[in-house]
């Protein structure tokens, strides 16, 4: 059966087979249509608002097949969830099949479960029974104009593949994938949220989401108060003052120190900084506010502490290097002479004593001016295959003597651009303190691969020997520290300054009883 709406251009008509009322509007595009599923018959009265506000209308009555609702490649979908298992399933496998397409739910307000389940699958809005019809009207409306905007901006900017046929799910996904501004904005690990000036979130990454335990929810378009009563927090409160205060005074707030409460009971503490964002008219167009977990601030520290470490060590080299090395080899050589003299009395062993001492003192004082005043790499092409070939002959007897087992397995190594004393220095630092981890002999096995898709070679070396404990791991790269008794703490400091000199990553992990895990990147 078919007749005319009183407004023009409208049909409705209805499908006995399908149980569908299609209220179609002439030239109205497929994105701008809402498919209403109201199994319970509760909203009958939005199916004529919104097709009283001239939008195109798909209705069902009974439960649809999800890949249908999606081919139909609507611009929002309408859905009434009384708690039953098959439709709250029917709206999850939505979700999981076209996540791009927003949609709304109609639930009992003290059903709290169900709303929060419904969020965290990324429903756009939770309207409770008796509907507010003008709300209703205005939220549908804005949704599908901002689909319309993001679907149609997204094919009009680039060149798309021709498209598959009418309704298929890979047509569908390929066309409404996310941006490339969306993908960069939502991997970056700082939280960031912007409040446009009528108190509502425009848009906000990941990252905050994750730290509000808002993962997975659509928040945009909602007031940091309506936020509140969706997931309790003093936040919301804290973050509102600031960004009236920062409107108010138009300028930011930077620096303020908070504290979370994070989806596993634990605590989340960090700063936030607000800063007002001006129009291209200078006016004020709303705030922008990071969050920076406290993780990201520790590190920052943790390496500002550690290039003040080398700062000084630095100025102590240079004041040091006379007044230490110079006197060490006067030391050294009238031993020496006194050593002629004494042949043959029981005290010249004393001699070797003291002299194996002033070349261990030596020793300290070149691994500092190595970590004090790094050499320029002098880089040319190198194979690491060779390389290892002639380590191989500077420690093969050692690790017959102590009874380690070296294995090597090498994938084929593209030629990397180093300085080759350099590097052969940190990867004979590394496998002598492999050795020194097994005094009772064990295994090493060192493994170089290609990593192709981020042009580095990737150098493993595996021991079996004591390992080391988490505290012990932390400070494992500073200057001076150290566990062994001869140790100077420097080894492992030189081999990282080295090892990012030439643009690449060193890493340690280890487990005691286990073993230690060294890994070198190197581009090439």
């Amino acid at each position: 059966m078919v007749f005319m709406m009183p407004w023009e251009g409208m049909f409705l008509f209805q499908s006995p087979e399908s149980h569908c009322l299609y209220g179609v509007m002439k030239g109205v595009p497929a994105l701008k249509r809402v498919v209403i599923i109201d199994v319970f018959g509760k909203l009958k009265l939005a199916k004529w608002r919104l097709m009283g506000d001239k939008i195109d209308v798909m209705y069902l009555t009974q439960l649809p097949d999800p890949e249908q609702i999606v081919s139909e490649a609507p611009g929002l979908i309408l859905m009434h969830l009384n708690g039953s298992p098959k439709i709250t399933f029917l709206f999850s496998q939505i979700r999981e099949i076209a996540p791009y397409i927003p949609v709304i739910t109609v639930v009992k307000n003290e059903d709290e479960q169900l709303i929060k389940y419904v969020f965290s699958k990324g429903a756009k809005a939770v309207l409770s029974l008796p509907l507010d019809l003008p709300k209703l009207s205005y939220i549908c409306t804005k949704e599908l104009a901002a689909f319309y905007e993001r679907r149609h901006g997204q094919e009009s900017e680039k060149e798309v593949s021709p498209p598959a046929e009418k309704g298929t799910l890979a047509n569908l996904k390929g066309r409404y994938g996310p941006s490339s501004g969306e993908l960069v904005f939502n991997q970056l690990d700082i939280g960031v949220v912007y409040i446009g000036l009528n108190g509502k979130i425009i848009t906000a990454n990941k990252a905050f989401k994750k730290m509000m335990d808002l993962e997975n929810t659509e928040i945009e378009g909602y007031t940091l108060a309506e936020l509140a009563t969706i997931k309790a927090s003093p936040f919301w409160n804290t973050l509102r003052d600031m960004a009236e205060d920062c409107l108010q005074k138009e300028s930011g707030i930077k620096n303020m120190e908070i504290s979370l409460r994070s989806a596993q009971g634990g605590t989340i503490y960090g700063k936030v900084a607000v800063k007002s964002v001006p129009a291209e008219n200078g006016l004020q167009a709303g705030v922008l506010a990071t969050i920076i977990p406290c993780d990201f601030l520790k590190a920052s520290d943790a390496d500002m502490a550690r290039s003040e470490k080398l700062a000084v060590a630095g100025q102590l080299a240079a004041g040091a290097v006379h007044e230490i090395k110079n006197p060490l080899t006067s030391v050294r050589g009238f031993i020496q002479l006194l050593q002629q003299e004494l042949s043959g009395n029981p005290k010249a062993e004393y001699i070797d004593i003291i002299i194996a001492e002033i070349d261990r003192v030596n020793n300290i004082v070149n691994e500092f001016l190595k970590l004090a005043k790094p050499a320029v790499p002098k880089r040319s092409s190198c194979s690491i295959t060779a390389l290892f070939e002639e380590i191989r002959v500077l420690m093969e007897s050692e690790a017959f003597l102590k009874n380690v087992i070296i294995e090597e397995n090498f994938c084929h190594l593209p030629s990397v651009n180093i300085d080759k004393e350099q590097i052969k220095q940190v990867l004979i630092n590394i496998i002598q303190n492999s050795f020194d981890a097994m005094p009772q002999g064990g295994r090493l096995t060192i493994h170089a691969e290609p990593l192709k898709t981020e042009k580095k070679i990737k150098i493993q070396f595996n021991d079996t020997g004591c390992g080391m404990d988490k505290e012990t791991q932390g400070r494992i790269f500073e200057p001076f520290f150290t566990t062994k008794e001869q140790g100077t703490g420097l080894g492992l400091a030189v081999s990282q300054q080295i090892i990012e000199s030439h643009g690449g990553q060193i890493e340690i992990d280890s487990e005691p009883g286990v073993g230690t895990t060294t890994v070198i990147f190197l581009p090439y």
